[in-house]
């Protein structure tokens, strides 16, 4: 378990943890940004969660909804519908055949 890309994500379903880790850090070769974490779930690997291309920031705000209403723990954050940018964290989980456990965020550029 300790070799799998991504495996400290699923320390996020312990609440304490959820509580006490509310940022990291992504390094790209172009910048480096924050991601300010509201939300983690457990899905299947065929979730809405992973949906991206929204047609409107409505669209974009029941999609929000939905993982506020669906997430094990959520963290209210002032998100954007119509601007900020999201970062979906995915691993394998173990409470079902197919289970994810995934990580949402809000991307914010630093550098």
């Amino acid at each position: 378990d300790s070799d799998q890309m991504f495996t400290q994500l699923l320390r996020f379903k312990d609440s304490g943890f959820f509580n006490d880790n509310r940022t990291a850090t992504l390094y790209t070769p172009d910048a480096t940004y924050a991601l300010e974490i509201f939300a983690v779930a457990v899905t299947p690997s065929t979730s809405d969660y992973y949906k991206y291309i929204f047609s409107s920031p409505t669209e974009r705000a029941q999609h929000l909804d939905m993982i506020r209403d669906t997430a094990l723990y959520w963290r209210d954050i002032d998100v954007d519908p119509g601007g900020d940018r999201l970062v979906v964290l995915s691993t394998c989980s173990f409470e079902h055949e197919d289970a994810r456990t995934v990580l949402v965020a809000r991307l914010v550029e630093i550098q």
